[in-house]
């Protein structure tokens, strides 16, 4: 009984198998090389369809007028509400202290001494610029430079990292002066 079972599944099996291999063999294309001898165009103009465009010549057009009154007052004029939203803003732009820019941080931990340390590997590295540690509880932070925009940033990032591997762009709000 149970060699009965073995052959049925090893012939289904084998027919499966047989089945796959003839499915999975590559197809030949017709090319037109000069070995086959087979010319094979690409020209499908025979096969589509034409069509003839026709314009209807009992429609004539005219051009609009419009009058315009001076002394008429426009009615869906926004120029004041536009003013005083830019008003508004402007008003809130000069009360606000900082800016969103980005710094390069190249420390970042709990310990003291090594982010002074730090520093001075920054003082080393690159000229003309001042790092800063600051203490952001519970970690200190050594940062190095303020920029409006991240491109910018990226110079002084490249000069750090042939250093300072850990150096990295962050976003950081700029006091304004």
């Amino acid at each position: 009984m149970f060699k009965i079972i073995m052959e049925k599944i090893l012939r289904i099996a084998v027919l499966f198998s047989l089945v796959l291999f003839f499915q999975c063999a590559g197809t030949s294309k017709a090319t037109s090389g000069s070995g086959s001898g087979v010319k094979v165009s690409d020209d499908l103009s025979q096969t589509r369809p034409s069509y003839e465009v026709t314009m209807p010549s009992d429609t004539i057009t005219t051009p609009h007028t419009v009058s315009v009154d001076p002394n008429k007052e426009v009615s869906n004029d926004v120029t004041a509400e536009v003013n005083s939203t830019l008003e508004s803003i402007t008003d809130e732009t000069k009360k606000s202290e900082y800016i969103n820019g980005f710094t390069v941080q190249v420390y970042s931990g709990r310990d003291r001494e090594k982010a002074n340390k730090m520093k001075g590997d920054v003082y080393n590295s690159v000229k003309g610029y001042t790092p800063k540690v600051i203490f952001d509880e519970p970690n200190f932070k050594v940062l190095v430079g303020e920029f409006y925009e991240k491109l910018e940033a990226h110079e002084l990032e490249a000069q750090l990292k042939k250093s300072i591997p850990t150096a990295i762009i962050v976003p950081h709000r700029i006091k304004i002066k």
